[in-house]
């Protein structure tokens, strides 16, 4: 299997949103699907802004 790499915009720790229960979110960056309802557009962008 070939190795995958992300880059990730934020880690939510005790998040209580999305669903039941407390748990820890990690976003990604550079989301191809461009929704207009997107919450986190910011995230959008390509360049690495913290390794």
């Amino acid at each position: 299997m070939p190795e995958s790499k992300a880059l990730i915009f934020q880690i939510q720790k005790m998040s209580t949103e999305d669903g039941p229960g407390i748990r820890t979110t990690v976003f990604f960056k550079q989301c191809p699907l461009n929704c207009i309802w997107c919450h986190n557009p910011e995230s959008i962008l390509k360049n690495k802004q913290l390794e």
